[in-house]
């Protein structure tokens, strides 16, 4: 009986739909080819939409494959559609901080007003390697207001800005900050001196806490830096001698941190260090060593001469982590 229930119903089902597909046919067959056509392209409609109204998901996708700043530029400018709001991108999807390179040549013309200035940024292509690279021409031409660059040699690059030196007649030099995004200048007042070793700021030279450190060759176990603030109040290079072991040599390199100018003298790997806010010298010398990928220090104990502490720089906290003594461990080799 069951059976006999569930088949009737099956049979009335299916004529109904009969009826309706036949209804259907008969119903297109009054249409005309004119609204064929009509029903059809509303139909697409309803199942496509334009570039310019792409799903948020579909924009993010794209745009999070785009390794490059200008492809990202490029990519907002397209349409008003594909202006991402700033919710969904900001801090997710950051570009890999590789350096860029900076090529310059600056030469002398018969015109003393007029410098011939060729300078292009090189940017590293993620997608090939570093092999691979996008060139941006800067300059290229007779420039005004160039001559200072003639000569003048790059010595260090922070935040989009370039520190150039030159010497202007003994015991002269010139500092300035050059911008290849802007093509900015920002010049600091000669500093009297016969000569540097680095020089290196600590900031983009527009922030007021901006630093400029420079050394000079040291002399009997003493060492002289020179500092400036380019929008301090006090725009003038202030100097400071230092007492280093007698052995120290010239300081090869110079780096930023935290607050602190890290110089490295060529010695043994020594380093020392200069914080701009207490305008302190390290105390004592730092021995620098590498393990592997890790970045250690061997700082000298106080009291005894025979142990030394090991530090080890946290590189994701900038901060140097006590790792114990040396002590007992017999020789060591780095």
């Amino acid at each position: 009986m069951e059976w006999e229930e569930g088949f009737l119903l099956s049979r009335i089902i299916l004529a109904c739909s009969a009826r309706q597909v036949h209804y259907w046919k008969q119903s297109l067959a009054l249409t005309t080819r004119a609204e064929e056509e009509t029903l059809s392209i509303a139909l697409m409609a309803s199942l496509l939409r334009p570039w310019s109204n792409l799903p948020d998901e579909i924009l993010v996708m794209l745009f999070k494959r785009l390794l490059h700043i200008c492809d990202r530029i490029r990519f907002r400018a397209v349409c008003k559609g594909w202006r991402l709001p700033v919710r969904l991108i900001q801090g997710l999807f950051p570009i890999p901080k590789l350096p860029w390179t900076m090529e310059y040549m600056w030469k002398k013309t018969t015109d003393s007003n007029r410098t011939s200035s060729i300078c292009k940024l090189r940017e590293p292509d993620l997608h090939q390697g570093s092999s691979a690279s996008r060139s941006y021409i800067v300059e290229n031409g007779m420039m005004e207001g160039r001559s200072n660059f003639v000569d003048a040699e790059a010595c260090a690059s922070r935040d989009g800005w370039v520190l150039f030196s030159k010497e202007e007649g003994k015991g002269s030099l010139l500092f300035f900050f050059f911008s290849p995004f802007t093509k900015a200048v920002i010049s600091l007042p000669h500093l009297e001196s016969p000569g540097f070793e680095v020089a290196t700021f600590s900031s983009a030279p527009t922030f007021p806490d901006c630093v400029v450190f420079v050394t000079h060759p040291p002399e009997s176990g003493k060492i002289s830096i020179s500092i400036c603030r380019p929008c301090g109040d006090d725009r003038t290079w202030n100097g400071s001698i230092f007492r280093v072991p007698e052995f120290f040599d010239s300081v090869e390199s110079v780096a930023y941190m935290g607050g602190s100018f890290y110089c490295h003298f060529g010695c043994f790997y020594r380093m020392t260090s200069f914080n701009a806010a207490t305008k302190k010298w390290s105390e004592g010398e730092l021995l620098l060593a590498y393990a592997a990928k890790d970045r250690y220090s061997l700082y000298p104990g106080e009291y005894d001469d025979e142990w030394f502490l090991l530090y080890k720089l946290d590189w994701k906290r900038k901060a140097w982590r006590n790792k114990g003594r040396l002590r007992g461990w017999g020789d060591i080799s780095w």
